[in-house]
């Protein structure tokens, strides 16, 4: 996997030019003095939520070096399009869809690696907003 890395620069027109890993790159455009701000954009609904790991018990997550594919119960899961990770190392780590299995309202399967033994914080995202995290231990 490789890094990424933010990048800010400011052009002679006085934009903002930011990119950020992978060649993401956005230009944000100065505000006029006394112009409006925008309203951020609503949520499409509620915010998902995870509540469980009905595929395996917790107790019977070990680490291992490829992906293993876990079930996750909770509600509003219907349009998971990321997940992200924080792992025991420290490291956090956010993927698109190509870690996402299935999805449906109640469930959703994701396939990632857990190759570390400890605790894992598990989020997803929809266009809603993300979830709350769910605790995974991970044993040698």
């Amino acid at each position: 996997m490789a890094l990424s890395t933010t990048v800010l620069a400011l052009t002679t027109a006085g934009s903002l030019v930011f990119t950020a890993g992978w060649g993401i790159e956005r230009a944000i455009q100065p505000r006029a003095e006394g112009a409006a701000l925008e309203a951020p954009a609503r949520p499409a609904g509620p915010a998902p939520t995870l509540s469980a790991l009905p595929s395996k018990p917790v107790s019977k997550l070990t680490a291992a070096s490829g992906p293993q594919v876990l079930s996750l119960s909770g509600t509003h899961l219907a349009s998971v399009s990321a997940v992200t990770i924080s792992r025991p190392d420290g490291l956090i780590v956010t993927w698109g869809d190509d870690v996402v299995v299935s999805t449906a309202p109640g469930a959703v399967t994701i396939k990632p690696t857990l190759d570390v033994p400890g605790t894992y914080m598990v989020t997803v995202r929809t266009e809603s907003g993300a979830s709350n995290p769910l605790m995974l231990d991970v044993k040698k």
